[in-house]
Parts: structure tokens; C-alpha cells; sequence
């Protein structure tokens, strides 16, 4: 009980003093909104993603972007590291997809198997927005961040 009251104190400290100087008005207002409705029980963290994550369906670009950003950090703070995952790369979609219209060539440059990130960019359905992928092989070479 105790940890998930320190939980909810954290997410409302997190929400209300953090986002108006990391995102944009709008999404700081929505997860306002939704602190503020939470009734501060442990159900709240729960109905607060789930109506940041409904504002973010129907926001514009820019807000859809901070709102997702919100998602992935607050998820990773509550140690859910695949489901912050998976809201960081949709706020990276976002971005990739602005870009890549604007007609800026996009790539990727890890030092980790190309094989493993050519398939996290297309679970994320993001890959196409990127014009080189480089990673390393399953030998060992280009393992070094120096060598990408």
C-alpha cells in the first residue's frame, strides 16, 4: 500500500511541476487534466495513461508527440520499460515522419545487430521513414560505437 501511495505522490509531483517545461501547452494541460480528475487511488495511474492516451489519439502532430513522450516516461518510471518503449517510438514515428517530409534523409547508426534493429523499426512501423540503417553483423564487426 505504501509503495503505490509513493507511486501516486510521485506521479503527481512528476505531472504537475515537470511537464509545462518539457512539453507543449496543450498535452501539459490534458495530463493536468487528468491528475486532477484522479481520484488517488491506486487506479489512477491507470486512468490517467488512459486518458492521456485517448487525448493523444485525436491530438495534432506536435501535441500527439509530447503526449506519447509523457506516456513513454512516465511508463519507464513505473518500470515498465516495454510499454515505454513502445510510446517513445510512436513520438519518434511522429518525428521520422515530419522529417522525412520535409525531405531531411534520415538513418540509423547503432552499434548494436542491424538485423534485431531493422526489426524493432518495423514493429514499430517507423522503418520506411529512414534511408540508411547501419548496424553491426552477427560476426562482431562494427560492435564498436568508433566503428559506426
Amino acid at each position: 500500500m505504501r509503495q503505490k501511495l509513493l507511486k501516486l505522490l510521485f506521479l503527481g509531483v512528476f505531472c504537475l511541476y515537470n511537464l509545462p517545461l518539457l512539453w507543449s501547452q496543450v498535452a501539459s494541460q490534458v495530463i493536468q487534466d487528468a491528475v486532477e480528475r484522479s481520484s488517488g487511488d491506486s487506479s489512477s495511474m491507470a486512468s490517467i495513461l488512459q486518458e492521456v492516451e485517448k487525448a493523444a489519439s485525436t491530438a495534432d502532430a506536435s501535441n500527439q508527440r509530447s503526449l506519447y513522450t509523457f506516456l513513454g516516461s512516465l511508463t519507464e518510471q513505473l518500470g515498465e520499460y516495454g510499454a515505454a518503449a513502445g510510446w517513445y517510438a510512436k513520438a519518434a514515428g511522429i518525428s521520422a515522419e515530419r522529417f522525412s517530409s520535409d525531405g531531411v534523409r534520415l538513418c540509423v547508426a547503432t552499434s548494436k545487430p542491424q538485423i534485431y534493429t531493422e526489426k524493432i523499426l518495423e514493429n514499430f512501423d517507423i522503418e520506411n521513414y529512414f534511408d540508411i540503417i547501419i548496424g553491426s553483423d552477427l560476426e562482431g564487426k562494427l560492435c564498436n560505437k568508433s566503428d559506426i
